[in-house]
Formats: structure tokens, C-alpha cells, sequence
């Protein structure tokens, strides 16, 4: 080639630039050895240059193709040129590639030129209508060489001819054109970086717009919205964007503020009116993704509320695949909450309030349809209507909901969550409960407002749609599985229903727990604990434990019934801190379709003996009450008085003296009044007493500290004696009367002198003794004394020697201790009796279960599942230049941009120590020390990072590969500058690929490859451009329900709430004991015989005794049950969730 470089024409140059030969070239620069002469070399014969200069030559003696005159011909001939282009196209794919994929081979030296044919294609594009068919073909060509990665970069002229010609065809009034320029173009025109391509970006959009318009349905449909979808985050990145004018052919750059009114204006009317199913739900996902991108950006755009209005609509739209696709760009949302609260702040509980009316509307009709996917359709609304309530605060569920009812119709004020339970209830026990206004949740003309139209008219498709799935080629294959599909779905609506009731009542307002987001269910077993089982799994000695009992409720909830010790030197007191308890507490571990919960709990008797509140210290101020009022009444102030006031205050305690003195107003009445009597009785009376008042103070206060025992210290402190009477004016006391006295002479002696009237003689004293009878003799008087002075002896000798023996003093009266119970199971028995459910109404829904091996291996089984869907996804990095396996399972870190993409994707577990899905991955470092995981309350997803794995060894890189090769979602993250190859990591799995490449703008291009029977999914599509901020959250929705729709391929796939409501039937219908209710009670009183005692302790009563802290040193309670105000301190439970502790620390 020496050709004069300055006065080439255009399409030369065009020419040079394809061939990748530089202007300035001189021959001097070719090689002298390892090539043929005809390209300057020694080399002679056949070779890859000849052969490359001889295809040359032969393609330029055809001359000018556009010369041809028959439309026809040239037609072919550019059909051809299609053809040739397409095998230069394969063999570029062909070369570089690794043949061993161990090691990546270099760049190839020779490339095919692939824009060697533009030159005549851009000439054929100028050709008049006649030519019209070899034109499209050449329309054709031209966009399918420009949407490839450039090998070499186009030089000016060449992009300068590109875009101009671009402009014309996407402008052009023949709408073929512009269909073929849509529908190769599509989807990569904006994602592989061509310098200046945003300059068409106005075309494409007026392009697509027409081409949605147009009523042919054989028109690129898809493409147009898959170009529409992959500009909707340009706006915000770019701003005021320079675009040419869609109106005039010059090649004009102007500045179009309102770009993403042109993008959003279309991508609505398409998701109202589109007439074709696949771009309808690319129309949403493109609606989806400017949501999320409008939300994270805080843009508040106007628009906002029409696009939801739309999605929300189409809920209900009569194709079930497109209303599906609008519930999964709904359950997107879900990470947007937050923003949705601030624009517009009401759209969260619209969203639910949307969601029960629409649930409501369909339910009639989905429950008298044949097709499974009008029942998958409601299901896929309560999943999203449970995760929206999930995320909203309790204060938003509280709030009333505005319904437009008859005005007759008096009904209280509903709240949402009552309405969300009220849908839940007829979604469960059928739509007739909708009938009745008490369970009526919704309708959708309630929800009619300037905002949101609920009745928003949308075009119905005009192309035959299916509707259900059809069946796949495995499931075909089976016999009995239309059968067994046909009793599946009679149920899955309802399943569904009960999983989201129990799952709101476990877990709302309950989630994430203290355990973290990986933590749903309970890692408690039976074993645990148990003092008469010592193995670290559930064992058949559990059957032999007299503490534990197996029951079932209702046919769907599994009850495993424990009495275990109670907690003591905990910390606090434990669960019953600082209150007084049994010594033992009750463990209940649940199992229904939402998952396995732990709870202890324990009677709570009251506060503790130490307590100023303790029923012991509010008794005993009772007790005491009748001496400490005659004390206060007849004590002088002085002394006594003082020191019983002391004694009260100690007894009762400050509040008691407070209330005694001050809040009773007669008592203190009283006390003055009392205490006034005895001033004026002590001023009387000291100076009789004298100096023996002191000492009689001082014996009286003594006796009031020994608490006043024996009644002669009572009658001494209440009537101090007086000097003794000698004269007979005064009444004989016993008191008085000196040893030897006769009392009754000095009686009757008293009362002759003080009333004579009764004296039998005037004069004649009554003590005088009377005669002695005339019968009686002396002798025998004396006889009769003798045996009286005998018989008194006999007495006083018998009270002094034997009158101290017990068997002659009072029995005194003692507190009984406190009994432990000595069955093993009693508290249980308690705890099952106080929840009612052993009444008769309870009897024919709770039922015993028939204890055998069998039970402990699906009990175990039950446990290892999941009560939550799980996925598990592959997470590959390309840098640049690796093409093979090797190289690609070696990386162990990535850009910073890759970094940061992970650590979007969810949170950083340590392996070791994660309790959550764990995917296969291994706790003993084997597959890494860390990995990425998310969670909400309903999903796991647990990422397998080609980075974090080791690869020190070729045992660990299988094993990696292991991991990696059988997840059948893959997201590979490409920084080469070619395509990422399926097979380039070997596996029967990776049935869906998302591959995202960085682009040179910041922005990142996303490739979905997936095989032909996986159902659409979206977000993301092939060929969506998105920004970094959005980019995390889009990749692992759009990886979520690509696993979902790979596992609805699965012959008889049951969802995680399914296949457990399944298996716990069938343990309650092949484990539930039928038993009259005399056996069942005797089992509830005595579950097993206590047959051996455990090695630790001396008894079962010393196993399960444990004293409470709370107690005293007796451990009996010291409050009695009988009295007055103990009466009042009731018997309570207290329950204590310990779901997700393994053990109790």
C-alpha cells in the first residue's frame, strides 16, 4: 500500500480505518522474516497474510456494490455481506480464547476486520426507495458492528459519518427503517461506551416512541422499551444533556433540560396501552427502575405518583404474568420505604391499603379458577403485602383508613391492621366471610383520591397469551403429578394466609430480634436443660423423662411441654429477679408453619420476705395491734410511750408510721386524748410515787422490750400497785393481802362494815365463823380439814414437780413450711390447666403424641428446614485480560468498585460464628472466614464470593468451584474488555447469568443470559444501564427472582411455608395418639415414670427444687395464703421469650 496519503477520498479513508492501518504507515516498518513476500517478507508459499491479502483482493474485485442495478440483486448481495460479516463476527469470538482454561492467552496479534464493509454500507443507506431491501440490510449491518466492543477505537471521520447517518435513518418517514434501526441497535447501543453516543440519545427516544405507537405487533416492541428502559438513569447522571433535534436533519447539538419527561412520558403510556405481554413487563421493570433511581436520588419527581398508580394498577390486570411482574416491582419498593415516606409521606400505607383492596377484588375469582398461576398471583400479593407490613413502623399500621360505606352502616373505626387481618381471615376461610360487613376489608373504590386512580384504564393485549405456565418436558413425564398438583393448589392460597398470620403475630414489631436479622426461629431443643437427659441431641431417653410431655394444638402446632430448674445465680436474678417464686419454671417450645419458638415461664408469687412491700411485714403490724393499743392507751408519756412508738416504727416501717399518726385523723384524735388523760394522771400521781416512779419506768420499759410475756407483767404495767389498804374502808386486794391473810374473812369483814344491810345480826360481823353443826362431831370436823389440807398439799406438790412437763403446757401453734411438689411435671400441669387447655371445649383439639423414634427424627428433620425462602447465589470477578477458569477462581480481591458493589449486596457474618442459611459453606474456615449475607423476615440470601474463598491449594479450588459451579444464579462482575463467555466457568448449573460491566462514564451495563424455558424476571433486563447507587439493590432483587423462577421449573415445587405446613401434618397424622381423656389425663399428671435419677443430683425432688434467690434460708414463702393481705398479692405467670438462644447465659 503507497498510495498518497493527502489526497485519498473519504470512503479510503474509511477503509484504512477498518483495515487498522495507520496513515503514516511506511514498508520500511514491516518485518523482513516470519511473513510471505507479498506482505514484505522472505516467507514463501501458503500463509495467513497470503491468505488474508488474497480474501482481500477477491472481496475488492466485486468494485462497487452499490452499482448494482437490480434491487433485487443487490439486495442478496448485502444479505450476503450480512453472512460474511457474521462469520468475521465468530472468528473474532474465537480467537484469545484459553484452551486449557487454566491460563489466559495474550491478545491476538491479527484481528478480522469487522468495519471493513462500512464504506459500502453507508452508501447504501443514500440509495433511493427502490433499493429499499439491500437498505435495511445494510441498516441492519451497520447497527449490529456498532453495538459490539471495539477492538480499535473509530477515528473521527468514520464516527462523525456513523451518527449523521443514525440521524437520518432514526428520522427517516419509513417506519421499516426505523424498526430495523430499533430493533439491532437493541440492547447495547448506550452501554458499549461509543465516544459522542448520547448525541442520538433524543432520536432513540422519538424512534421508540413510534415505534410503541404503531399497530403492527410484528414491530420491535421489546427492543423500543428495552432502549427506553436502559435511558432512564442518564438524566440524573448527565443533567442538561446535548442532544441532536429530533426534528431537523442537521447535525445540530442542543441542550434538552426535560429529557427525562420524554423517557418517563413514554415508558407510561407504554405500561398503560402496550398491546404485547414481554414489553409490557419490560415497560414496568423500566417504571421500577426510574422509581428507585428517582427515590434514591431524592428528585421528588411529579411523576412519581403516576408511575406508582400505574404499577399498582396492573395488579389486577387480566394477564396474570404481567400482574406478577408488577407485584415483584412493588415488592422492590420495600427497600425504598424510607424514601417513599418523605414523597409523597402517605404512598407506604397507600401501597397496603392497594394491596388489601386488590387481594380482595381477586380472591372470588382466583378461588373458583382451575389455573394455578391465578392462585401463584395471590400469593405473590400477600408475600408482598407481609413484607410491606413488615417494614412499616406500628404507627402507620395504627393509623384509621378512610372507607366510603352507606352512611346507615355503623361500624367502628377501622385501622389498617385490622383490615390487613381481616383479608388475611377470608383469604383463609374463603370469600363468602366477605359478605358480612364484620369481616369486610376494603373495596377499591375506597381508595379513589386526586393521587391515585383505581379504575386507571389499561389496554388489554391483542396477542394470544396463556393463562397458566405451561407444563415442562420433566413434568410431563410424570404420571400422577397433574393429580398431585391439582390437591396442592386447593390449599395454597389459605397455606399462604395462615404462614402470613402467624408470621405477623410472632414476628411484628419483633424483627430483627436481639439474636440479628439471622435469627428467626428458636435454637432450642427438649434436650436442653433437662436434667434427666444428658446427650447433646434429641434422644429416645427424652421419652423417659417424667418432666417432659409431646402435644399437639389444633393439628398444626406442635407442643413440647419441659419442667427445668430455675434460674439462679443469674445475673440480676434471672427471670424472676427480685421476686418470689416456685423452684421450678416451665419451658414450651413451639413449632407451627411460621417456625420454632422458645418460652420459660414461672409462677410469680410476690415480692420477696426482704421486701417493705412483703406480705410477712404487712402482717405483722395485725398481730400486734390489741397490746400495742392498750400499751398506748395506759402508758405514761414519759417513758413508755416513746419507746412503743420506737417499736412500731421499726415493725411497720416509716410509710406505716406516716399513715398511722398522720392520714388517720380519729387515731391521732384519739392518741391526744389519751395522752392528755395521762399527763393529768402523772402530775396527780408523782408525788406519791416519788422516787420510786423512776425505778418503776425503768422495770416498765423493760418489760415492753421483752414484748410483755406472762399476764402478772401486764396487770403490773397496766395498774401499778398503790399502798396497801389495812383499814377496812377499802376494797381487799389479792395485791395488798400479806402472806397468811384469809381473803374471804377480809371480804366479808369489808362488806359488814361498808353495807350493813347485810349483816344477818346488827353488830355481828360476817367473818365471824358460824357454829359447828349439831350432827357433825368434832373429830369429824376435823377429819374433813385434814382431808382438805391433805388434798391441797397433793396438789401444790403435783404442780411443783410436774408441772413443767410438755404434756402439761399448751401446744404451741407454728407456721407450716412450704411443700414442694413431688411430681416432676406438676408446674407444667399447672401452666397447662391456667391456659384452659384442658377443658373439655380444648379436648377434641388437643391431643397427646405417640412417642417413638420416629417422632425424634422428624422432629429433627422439621428443625433443619427453613422457615424462610433461601437463596443461595454465585458472585464472580473479571479482571481485565482473563479468559479462563483459573485465573478468574484465583482473584482474591477486586477494584474498589467491586468492593463496594458487594458490600451492597448485604452485610459481612463470620462463618464461624453465623447462625443463619448457610448456603453449604463451612464453619471450619474451609470456604473463608467471611461471606455476604442478607436477610429480612420472610428471605435469606447468602452470597458465594469467588474473593473471600481460599485458593491456596487445588483441593480448596475445587472445592470452590464446588460451591460456586453448583449455584444456578451467577453475577459475574467484568472489568475485560471482551464479553464474559458462559463457558468459561464449567457447570450444568448458572442457568442465569447477570453479568455487569463497568462503563468508562461510571454508569454500568447489565447482560442477562438465561436459558430459553426460564420465565421473565425482571428488574434488571438485558441491556438496562444503571448508576452505582441503585446498582446493589437492583442486582440482588433481579438475582432473587431469577432463583424464583428457576425453582417454579421444578416438577411439584412447593414454596418454604408449603412443604412445612405439609410436614407438620403429616407428624400430626401419623404421631397423634387418640387417647380417652382418663388416659390423658393420667398422662398430663405422670408423662413418664421417674425410673432413674439423674448421676448429679441425690433426688428428683432435689433435681427440680433449686431455691429461688428470692427465698429465705428455709426456702418457704414466707407469705402466708390465707392471710387478709396476702389474699390480695395473686398468683401470676410470667413468660419470657428465648427465641434464638441456644443456651441461656
Amino acid at each position: 500500500h503507497t498510495h498518497s496519503h493527502t489526497h485519498l477520498q473519504l470512503d479510503q479513508k474509511l477503509h484504512n480505518s477498518v483495515l487498522q492501518t495507520p496513515d503514516d504507515l511506511e514498508t520500511s516498518e514491516f518485518p523482513t522474516e516470519d511473513c510471505s513476500v507479498m506482505a514484505g517478507g522472505s516467507l514463501t508459499g501458503w500463509h495467513a497474510d497470503v491468505a488474508t491479502v488474497m480474501w482481500r483482493r477477491m472481496l475488492g474485485i466485486l468494485g462497487d456494490v452499490n452499482s448494482i442495478k437490480d434491487p433485487e440483486i443487490h439486495a442478496q448481495v448485502f444479505d450476503y455481506l450480512c453472512e460474511l460479516w457474521q462469520n468475521l463476527a465468530k472468528i473474532r469470538d474465537n480467537l484469545g480464547i484459553s484452551l486449557d482454561n487454566q491460563s489466559s492467552p495474550p491478545p491476538p496479534v491479527l484481528i478480522p476486520p469487522l468495519r471493513i464493509l462500512t464504506p459500502w454500507l453507508f452508501k447504501a443507506t443514500m440509495l433511493t426507495e427502490r433499493f429499499k431491501q439491500g437498505k435495511l440490510h445494510a441498516y441492519k449491518l451497520i447497527c449490529r458492528i456498532m453495538k459490539r466492543r471495539q477492538d480499535v477505537s473509530p477515528n473521527m471521520d468514520f464516527l462523525t459519518h456513523f451518527y449523521n447517518i443514525m440521524h437520518q435513518g432514526l428520522l427517516h418517514q419509513d417506519q421499516d427503517i426505523v424498526n430495523t434501526i430499533i430493533k439491532h441497535c437493541s440492547p447495547r447501543f448506550f452501554s458499549i461506551g461509543l465516544p459522542g453516543a448520547t448525541m442520538l440519545m433524543l432520536d432513540f427516544i422519538v424512534a421508540a416512541a413510534r415505534v410503541t405507537a404503531c399497530s403492527s405487533l410484528n414491530a420491535p416492541r421489546v427492543e423500543a422499551q428495552i432502549l427506553l428502559g436502559s435511558l432512564v438513569c442518564f438524566p440524573n447522571f448527565y443533567e442538561d444533556l446535548a442532544a441532536l433535534h429530533p426534528t431537523t436533519a442537521d447535525v445540530v447539538l442542543t441542550k434538552f433540560p426535560d429529557i427525562k419527561e420524554h423517557i418517563i412520558k413514554t415508558i407510561l403510556t407504554s405500561a398503560r396501552e402496550e398491546p404485547s405481554a414481554p414489553a409490557r413487563c419490560v415497560a414496568l421493570c423500566s417504571l421500577g427502575i426510574w422509581l428507585c433511581e428517582e427515590l434514591s436520588h431524592g428528585t421528588e419527581h411529579p411523576q412519581i405518583k403516576d408511575a406508582l398508580n400505574v404499577i399498582c394498577v396492573t395488579l389486577k390486570y387480566p394477564n396474570k404474568n404481567v400482574a406478577l411482574v408488577a407485584s415483584d416491582i412493588l415488592h422492590l419498593l420495600i427497600s425504598y420505604a424510607d424514601h417513599l415516606q418523605k414523597f409523597p409521606p402517605e404512598m407506604p400505607k397507600k401501597i397496603v391499603e392497594i394491596l388489601i383492596a386488590t387481594i380482595t377484588y381477586l380472591l372470588p375469582t382466583t378461588e373458583s379458577s382451575p389455573h394455578e398461576l391465578d392462585k401463584r398471583l395471590v400469593v405473590s400479593l400477600l408475600l408482598c403485602l407481609l413484607d410491606w407490613v413488615m417494614a412499616l413502623p406500628p404507627k402507620t399500621l395504627l393509623q384509621p383508613i378512610q372507607t366510603r360505606s352507606p352512611p346507615e352502616r355503623e361500624q367502628p373505626t377501622k385501622t389498617l391492621l385490622s383490615c390487613i387481618y381481616k383479608v388475611l381471615h377470608g383469604c383463609v376461610y374463603g370469600a363468602q366471610s366477605f359478605s358480612s360487613a364484620k369481616y369486610f376489608p376494603m373495596q377499591l373504590s375506597d381508595l379513589s383520591s386526586p393521587d391515585y386512580d383505581p379504575f386507571l384504564p389499561l389496554e388489554s393485549l391483542r396477542e394470544p397469551e396463556p393463562l397458566h405456565s405451561p407444563d415442562s418436558e420433566r413434568s410431563n413425564k410424570l404420571q400422577p403429578v397433574t393429580e398431585v398438583r391439582s390437591r396442592i393448589q386447593q390449599g395454597l392460597v389459605s397455606i399462604a394466609a395462615r404462614t402470613v398470620i402467624t408470621h405477623l403475630v410472632n414476628h411484628l414489631g419483633h424483627y430483627p430480634m436481639s439474636g440479628g436479622p439471622a435469627t428467626l426461629s428458636s435454637q432450642v431443643c427438649e434436650n436442653q436443660d433437662n436434667p434427666f437427659c444428658e446427650s447433646a441431641d434429641l434422644g429416645p431417653e427424652l421419652f423417659n423423662s417424667p418432666n417432659l410431655q409431646f402435644l399437639v394444638l389444633n393439628g398444626t402446632t406442635l407442643l413440647s411441654v419441659l419442667q427445668i430448674r430455675s434460674e439462679s445465680g443469674v445475673p440480676g436474678g434471672g427471670m424472676a429477679a427480685g421476686l418470689s417464686s416456685a423452684p421450678a419454671c416451665v419451658r414450651v417450645i413451639i413449632r407451627d408453619v411460621a417456625g420454632k419458638h422458645s418460652w420459660d415461664s414461672a409462677v410469680l408469687y410476690g415480692p420477696p420476705p426482704c421486701s417493705p412491700n412483703s406480705p410477712a411485714h404487712t402482717l405483722l403490724p395485725q398481730t400486734e395491734s390489741p397490746h400495742g393499743t392498750n400499751l398506748h392507751l395506759h402508758t405514761p408519756p414519759g417513758g413508755p410511750l416513746k419507746r412503743m412508738e420506737l417499736k412500731e416504727e421499726d415493725g411497720e416501717g416509716d410509710g406505716e408510721e406516716e399513715r398511722g399518726m398522720e392520714g388517720d385523723g380519729k387515731d391521732s384524735q384519739l392518741v391526744g386524748e389519751v395522752q392528755g388523760e395521762e399527763r393529768n394522771l402523772n402530775d396527780e400521781e408523782k408525788e406519791e410515787q416519788g422516787d420510786g416512779g423512776e425505778e418503776e419506768r425503768g422495770q416498765e420499759e423493760e418489760s415492753i422490750d421483752h414484748q410483755l410475756d406472762g399476764e402478772s407483767g401486764s396487770e403490773q404495767l397496766l395498774a401499778p400497785p398503790l399502798a396497801k389498804r389495812v383499814c377496812r374502808e377499802a376494797v381487799p386486794a389479792w395485791d395488798s393481802l400479806r402472806e397468811g391473810d384469809d381473803t374471804l374473812d377480809e371480804m366479808l369483814q369489808y362488806l359488814g362494815y361498808s353495807s350493813p344491810e347485810c349483816l344477818q345480826r346488827a353488830g355481828m360481823p360476817l367473818n365471824i365463823p358460824a357454829p359447828p353443826p349439831v350432827c357433825v362431831s368434832e373429830k369429824q370436823e376435823n377429819d374433813v380439814i385434814n382431808a382438805i389440807l391433805k388434798q391441797s398439799a397433793a396438789e401444790r406438790e403435783f404442780v411443783l414437780h410436774r408441772g413443767e412437763e410438755l404434756n402439761m403446757r399448751a401446744v404451741q401453734q407454728t407456721e407450716p413450711e412450704t411443700e414442694t411438689p413431688q411430681s416432676a411435671f406438676y408446674y407444667c400441669r399447672l401452666l397447662i390447666n391456667i391456659l384452659g387447655l384442658n377443658s373439655w371445649e380444648k379436648r377434641s383439639n388437643f391431643h397427646l403424641l405417640r412417642k417413638n423414634e420416629k417422632l425424634l427424627r422428624e422432629l429433627k428433620n422439621l428443625d433443619s428446614r427453613q422457615c424462610r425462602e433461601t437463596h443461595k447465589i454465585a458472585v464472580f470477578y473479571v479482571a481485565e485480560g482473563q479468559e479462563d477458569k483459573h485465573s478468574i477462581l484465583t482473584n482474591t480481591a477486586g477494584s474498589q468498585a467491586y468492593e463496594d458493589f458487594v458490600s451492597g449486596l448485604g452485610w459481612e457474618v463470620d462463618l464461624t460464628t453465623h447462625c443463619g442459611f448457610m448456603g453449604g459453606l463451612q464453619r471450619n474456615r474451609s470456604t473463608g472466614q467471611t461471606t455476604p449475607y442478607f436477610a429480612t423476615s420472610t428471605t435469606e440470601v447468602i452470597y458465594h464470593v469467588s474473593t473471600r474463598m481460599p485458593h491456596d491449594q487445588d483441593q480448596n479450588l475445587t472445592k470452590k468451584l464446588r460451591h460456586l459451579g453448583n449455584d444456578e444464579v451467577h453475577i459475574i462482575w467484568s472489568e475485560h474488555s471482551r464479553d464474559y463467555r458462559r463457558g468459561i466457568i464449567p457447570t450444568e448449573f448458572g442457568d442465569v447469568l447477570i453479568i455487569i460491566y463497568p462503563m468508562k462514564n461510571h454508569m454500568y451495563s447489565i447482560q442477562i443470559l438465561k436459558k430459553p424455558e426460564v420465565l421473565f424476571f425482571g428488574p434488571l433486563f438485558d441491556g438496562a444501564v444503571v448508576d452505582m447507587k441503585i446498582l446493589p439493590t437492583m442486582v440482588r432483587a433481579t438475582a432473587i427472582n431469577a432463583s424464583r423462577a428457576l425453582k417454579s421449573l421444578i416438577p411439584l415445587y412447593q414454596n418454604f411455608y408449603e412443604e412445612r405446613a405439609r410436614y407438620l401434618e403429616n407428624i400430626v397424622q401419623h404421631h397423634q395418639e387418640p387417647t380417652t381423656f382418663e388416659d390423658y389425663a393420667a398422662r398430663v399428671y405422670s408423662p413418664a415414670p421417674c425410673t432413674y435419677l439423674p448421676s448429679d443430683t441425690g433426688s428428683c425432688l432435689e433435681t427440680l427444687r433449686g431455691e429461688s434467690p428470692a427465698l429465705g434460708e428455709a426456702g418457704s414463702d414466707s407469705a402466708s395464703p390465707m392471710s387478709p393481705r396476702t389474699s390480695k398479692t395473686r398468683m401470676s405467670m410470667k413468660l419470657r421469650r428465648s427465641s434464638g438462644s441456644a443456651n441461656k447465659t
